[in-house]
């Protein structure tokens, strides 16, 4: 009787497209069957989309990579995207210590709302599609090949009010989704520090000296990815690029969803 129950559920699960049971998947079938396929943005049914698994056309066309029109040094935004990629004046006279940089968008519109929602609003469900965004932005940008991904850490205080670190949950679905190594424990951060968007880039990296550790036995020698959710000036990256570099990491490169638009 058993065997013939195992049977009969292998069959219904064909029916669904499913090879066996997983309780994962099934649920997703449940939830497509009763509920109708929904974009995991905005939630809309699509029934009769046959795009993405994901998204739905509206969501696709304001949620797309930037290709054009930015810096590759430092990933600024430029008013014509139209304009192939070229490094700023910034970037001419002082260069960041990362060997390469890789990112989404602009931090505006509908990404700048999936981010704040993922990160403030514990939307966890989100970082599906974010770390997706990711794992294009690799793809595109290229040249960011990595033995590990390290995520920007945050200080334990934050940590307990925040309940997460949106930066580890991010590099976490990118590991998964590459196959690159996750190191979480490669760096710390060991000095709080105030909230960033209340200072500017000199004051951010005063603030941030000496805020980060890495550890050499786990870093030296190796090249890392870094990962965060946005870049705004550039000091967060930054200083941690130049601790993993200080505890002998032969090369870091930094990819990030957004770019803060000045």
């Amino acid at each position: 009787m058993v065997y013939a129950f195992k049977d009969a559920l292998k069959d219904q699960l064909r029916i669904y497209g499913l090879s066996s049971f997983h309780p994962q998947k099934f649920t997703r079938v449940l939830r497509r069957e009763f509920l109708g396929r929904r974009c995991e943005v905005c939630q809309v049914v699509r029934d009769n989309d046959p795009g993405s698994d994901t998204l739905c056309p509206a969501c696709l066309e304001k949620l797309k990579i930037r290709r054009r029109g930015f810096c590759p040094g430092c990933a600024r935004i430029y008013a014509l995207e139209e304009t192939g990629p070229y490094y700023c004046l910034d970037c001419r006279t002082r260069p960041f210590p990362w060997s390469g940089l890789g990112f989404f968008g602009p931090y505006q519109d509908r990404l700048r709302e999936l981010i704040l929602c993922f990160k403030f609003n514990a939307d966890l469900g989100l970082g599906r599609v974010l770390g997706s965004m990711l794992v294009q932005a690799v793809n595109y940008h290229g040249g960011l090949k990595a033995d590990m991904v390290i995520p920007v850490p945050m200080h334990e205080s934050k940590l307990r009010k925040r309940g997460f670190n949106q930066s580890l949950e991010l590099a976490r679905i990118f590991s998964v989704k590459t196959g690159l190594k996750l190191q979480p424990l490669a760096m710390a951060k060991k000095k709080a520090t105030a909230p960033q968007s209340t200072l500017n880039r000199k004051e951010r990296m005063k603030e941030l000296r000496g805020a980060y550790a890495a550890c050499p036995d786990r870093v030296k020698g190796r090249s890392i990815l870094l990962v965060d959710d946005i870049f705004t000036t550039g000091s967060t990256l930054e200083e941690c690029t130049r601790t993993l570099l200080g505890a002998g990491a032969s090369r870091v490169h930094v990819l990030f969803l957004a770019r803060g638009v000045m």
